[in-house]
């Protein structure tokens, strides 16, 4: 393992659309890495410019066991921390072979640990835990002047990360917009999360100074997150008996101030498929 224990590494993809999220925990090393179906494999499918290989380098030593990467064309490196772990698992399907989600997000836990094999030399195992797996959705949008935002004022990409027990908030700001990618576990009661780490803690409550739209519960090893109330609609979803109510289980939802006009777009993209 590296030596980056306490600290969330993240990565942007080229396209500012994806992130890897790598975070070393007392027992366990958490990770966020988005997936997608192609052909009849599952992988990571995250891939980021050359001149950014010593970032995909950091993560790569610390899971060494289930990461790869390669260079993939003059310009861009393609990462992959899923196929090692998920290629022969079920969470992707329905158990007959029926994909339910061919891109998305998911969070899991990697656990290692050190013992010795038949001959008496010492090996690494490793178990995973899945904690979240978020299918992409539609891109559903509402812009909206009302969602409260602190000028954050930089001359380059700046990045601020939590892992929560159950999903993952990041902020990324640049020159020209902010972006919030934000799990909300509980949509019908503003819950987003739960922070057990104090990295995790410290960071939501700086995250909380440039978009002001979270209420943070904290007690002494722990800290809940709630949205504010109205800040963001809550989706609808249809319930045994066919009625609409307020959806239940998490969903992830991206938030771009646009630093020019001051208008924040707000954008559904997935909703949860597997919670352990």
């Amino acid at each position: 393992m590296g030596n980056n224990k306490g600290l969330i590494q993240t990565i942007i993809s080229q396209d500012y659309k994806s992130m890897i999220m790598c975070k070393q925990f007392p027992k366990s090393i958490g990770i966020v890495s988005p997936f997608k179906k192609i052909r009849n494999t599952i992988i990571s499918n995250f891939v980021i410019p050359k001149n950014r290989k010593h970032r995909v380098q950091k993560i790569h030593r610390d899971i060494p066991i289930i990461s790869s990467y390669k260079t993939i064309n003059d310009n861009n490196i393609l990462f992959d921390c899923i196929e090692p772990v998920f290629d022969n698992t079920d969470i992707f399907t329905t158990g007959n072979g029926f994909y339910t989600a061919t891109s998305g997000f998911l969070h899991f836990d990697l656990i290692m640990s050190e013992i010795k094999n038949k001959e008496g030399n010492p090996c690494t195992i490793c178990d995973i835990n899945p904690r979240l797996l978020i299918k992409e959705s539609e891109d559903i949008r509402v812009e909206t002047t009302k969602i409260p935002f602190k000028i954050f004022v930089t001359d380059k990409i700046k990045i601020f990360s939590v892992m929560m027990t159950k999903g993952f908030i990041s902020c990324v700001v640049n020159p020209k917009k902010s972006t919030l990618y934000l799990v909300i576990n509980q949509p019908n009661q503003n819950f987003v999360g739960c922070c057990v780490d104090y990295d995790n803690i410290q960071m939501i409550k700086h995250i909380k100074t440039v978009w002001p739209i979270f209420d943070i519960i904290q007690s002494q090893l722990s800290a809940n997150i709630k949205l504010k109330k109205d800040i963001i609609p809550v989706p609808l979803e249809k319930n045994k008996t066919g009625e609409l109510t307020e959806r239940v289980y998490p969903i992830l939802v991206k938030l771009e101030r646009n630093l020019v006009n001051n208008v924040t777009t707000v954008s559904y993209i997935g909703e949860s498929l597997f919670i352990p």
